[in-house]
């Protein structure tokens, strides 16, 4: 019969153990036994898991006024039909709900327990709600889901943290090939939401290797658990990029349908919708997917060479060396075997026939070429930098077509005054509008079959065959830090 070692099954106790503490807020609230008037019991189990959907729906459609007065409005419409109570009842159980989610003197739950695992008292805390503003004229507190909040709300509905963005990709998929855009929306929100997650999740790993490791048996551990973080990311960084040809298909279907009705036309500003939000949510993955290599290459190894230099400031050579050899008979072989790491190496200078065979430099020793010219788009860029480039160049044109409306021709001083800035950086804007006077005029279409050029993804999306760009001498400003010669945009 095999024995199992109970060390191996206690491993990881206090993550897990923090984790089913979190469920403890329903234990407490489910105590209360209040009715309303018709003598009914409230349900307050339930009344908390409405209150966590509640601050999780305002966190998907960023809504940050969300506070007490807000909670009890809403579990009224949910229990409107179901209690008999007024709206200072109302008010009263969102209150309660909000004291047990974060109590009223501001700390954090505690939950404490005996650890099998070190053979001692231990203790978790933890935090569903955090304070996110606070309206001072009329004293009221608004709230919003700490990260424990999050992983109650997750809890509830997946069974790995770790793959929320992977099954989100999945559903995704299938509600396009469905045609439920309006839920394709909400679930891009949600995959917000996980990247963000995500990105706190590895600012902690990162605090934590800096504290944390003292030894190879610590370093060995979240050197793994990072590998597994990026290459969970690539395999995501995939998916996205599948889905993104996905949508473009979709979208190119629905502009050369030969019926387009009314519902084609809203379908089609769904996608375009759909197409501009998960470009956006795929930036933010892909700098995840970047700092997950900086955080492997750099803090790891920056981790490892600071516990070597703490291991040479304790090194003490009287005390580990000659005192062990001094004060102790050993053999010969055995003291030569222990002074052996500390002898330096032997040097020895000779030449090698192997060097005429060395790359030889033929010519002057400066053959560059000086020239002074203004800087040029680059034609070969580095894989991941160019994709992100057709991006955001993407946003930005789909940007200046809103901003155009039905027009084919504008100026650029008229686009800037009706263009929407969010999530545009203008140093990115001035030069796409520079970059795009440069390859002027463009041809859509042969773009199109080129997905090494900047402009690839613009030329997919471009419902024009032809762009000329024709510069004029008037100033304008773009912002506070940004001048730049008005231009005029010509679409055939």
């Amino acid at each position: 019969m095999k024995i199992i070692d109970p060390k191996e099954t206690l491993i990881g106790y206090k993550e897990r153990l923090a984790r089913l503490a979190l469920f403890d807020v329903f234990a407490m609230i489910d105590r209360k036994t209040t009715k309303d008037k018709a003598g009914n019991k409230i349900d307050y189990f339930g009344l908390l898991l409405v209150s966590l959907l509640f601050f999780f729906e305002c966190m998907l459609v960023r809504k940050k006024e969300s506070g007490s007065k807000e909670l009890a409005f809403h579990l009224k419409m949910v229990c409107d039909s179901y209690y008999q109570l007024d709206d200072s009842d109302y008010q009263e159980i969102a209150s309660q709900i909000i004291s047990v989610l974060r109590p009223a003197d501001g700390m954090r739950n505690k939950k404490e327990f005996f650890n099998f695992q070190t053979g001692k008292h231990d203790f978790v805390e933890y935090n569903i709600l955090k304070i996110s503003a606070w309206d001072k004229e009329q004293n009221r507190q608004y709230y919003i889901l700490d990260d424990d909040g999050l992983e109650l709300i997750f809890a509830s509905k997946e069974f790995f943290s770790e793959f929320r963005i992977s099954i989100s990709q999945l559903v995704l998929r299938k509600q396009l090939e469905k045609g439920e855009f309006v839920g394709a929306l909400r679930q891009i929100d949600e995959m917000r939401l996980s990247v963000h997650a995500i990105y706190q999740n590895m600012v902690n790993i990162k605090h934590e290797i800096q504290q944390n490791i003292v030894s190879d048996e610590t370093y060995e551990r979240y050197k793994n658990v990072i590998e597994d973080i990026n290459y969970r990311l690539q395999r995501e960084h995939e998916e996205f990029n599948e889905l993104i040809d996905f949508i473009k298909h979709t979208r190119h279907t629905l502009e050369h349908s030969t019926t387009y009705e009314d519902k084609d036309r809203k379908a089609h500003a769904d996608i375009i919708k759909i197409y501009t939000e998960l470009i956006d949510v795929h930036t933010m993955h892909s700098q995840l997917l970047t700092d997950s290599i900086e955080l492997k290459t750099k803090a790891l190894e920056a981790a490892r060479e600071s516990m070597y230099y703490v291991g040479i400031n304790s090194f003490n050579f009287r005390n580990d060396i000659v005192a062990k050899i001094a004060s102790t008979p050993l053999p010969l072989e055995v003291n030569a075997l222990i002074v052996k790491p500390l002898l330096g190496l032997q040097k020895c200078h000779t030449f090698s026939t192997a060097a005429f065979f060395a790359r030889q430099r033929v010519g002057g020793a400066d053959k560059t070429d000086k020239r002074q010219e203004f800087l040029q788009a680059a034609e070969e860029e580095n894989a991941q930098n160019l994709m992100l480039r057709q991006e955001k160049y993407a946003l930005i044109f789909e940007r200046i077509r809103i901003a155009m409306g039905d027009k084919t021709e504008d100026n650029l001083k008229n686009i800037i005054e009706n263009l929407d800035k969010t999530d545009i950086d203008m140093k990115d804007f001035c030069d796409f509008c520079i970059i795009l006077h440069q390859f002027s005029p463009l041809s859509f279409p042969e773009l199109s079959k080129n997905p090494n050029h900047i402009f690839y993804t613009v030329a997919a999306m471009s419902p024009h065959k032809r762009l000329v760009v024709t510069e004029y001498k008037e100033r304008i400003t773009i912002d506070s830090r940004y001048d730049i010669n008005d231009m005029r945009f010509s679409f055939e």
